[in-house]
Order: C-alpha cells, then structure tokens, then sequence
C-alpha cells in the first residue's frame, strides 16, 4: 500500500521523463507499456484504456516486477520517451500522432482530421514504427496527457 501522501507525487529523472504514482484501480493486474486511463483522477488512481474513446494519462511502468496487482501502488510515465504497444491490426509510423488503440492497454496511430475529437485523444507522437501487437518508443506528449479526464 502507497503510504498516505504519496499518491499523485511526479518525479522527474535526468533524462527528462515524469512518473507519477498512482494506484491500479482496475479489477485486474496492470502490465508493463500498457496504455492507462484515469479511474479517478482525484484519487490517483488508474486502469487500462479499453476502447478508441479513452483519454490516456500515463503508460504503465512496473519497476521490478512484471505486473502490478489490484490495489497496489505504482508508476505511470506521463512525459518523455516510452515504450508502449501497438493496438493488433495497426501500425504507427514515425512521427505519427498516437492515441489509445481498441485492444486494452494498446495504442495506434491516430486517424487525425475527421472530427476535434480525434485530436483531443493524441497523447503521443511515434519515434519509430511500430508494427502490430510489438512494442515501441513514442514521445509522450505532456500537455495531452495532463489534460485527459476521467
């Protein structure tokens, strides 16, 4: 358990990217990279994005484990350079913006002029391509990911 105090503090590391401590609000365990949206915002904690809709907050990081329990505390990354996973059956390209994919935890590359809605949803801007269901790096775009609701 996070002490009290604690939740919702950001770190930032030399290289530039931000953490912010959190709990796993969602009814099952979080993986590293995954895609996260705010369960409530107020009381730092969060879950899996799970459709194209989802406002993402941070990307999962579990630190020393491989997943992060219901309940437990850890990191979401909130700005610089991460590592997330591509949504089965799209691709980002670099320099693609990036919001949250279909397949929960995932990402895609966004299908941005339709509708403002579209643009809202960006949190992020591919480094590299990233092929179906692999893992790669984005910049995380802070002033997006700041702004998501829950």
């Amino acid at each position: 358990e996070v002490p009290a105090g604690m939740l919702g503090q950001i770190i930032e590391t030399k290289d530039g990217n931000k953490f912010q401590l959190v709990t796993n609000g969602d009814g099952i365990a979080l993986a590293q990279n995954q895609c996260l949206k705010w369960t409530s915002r107020a009381a730092f904690t969060v879950e899996l994005c799970e459709n194209l809709t989802d406002l993402v907050c941070g990307v999962m990081r579990t630190g020393f484990t491989t997943t992060v329990g219901v309940g437990e505390g850890c990191y979401m990354q909130i700005a610089g350079t991460a590592t997330v996973i591509c949504d089965t059956g799209q691709t980002v390209a670099k320099g693609d913006a990036v919001s949250a994919g279909v397949v929960d935890g995932t990402c895609r590359g966004a299908a941005l002029g339709a509708t403002d809605t579209e643009v809202i949803r960006v949190f992020a801007r591919g480094l590299e391509a990233i092929a179906s269901t692999n893992t790669g790096t984005v910049h995380l775009l802070e002033d997006h990911v700041a702004a998501a609701t829950d």
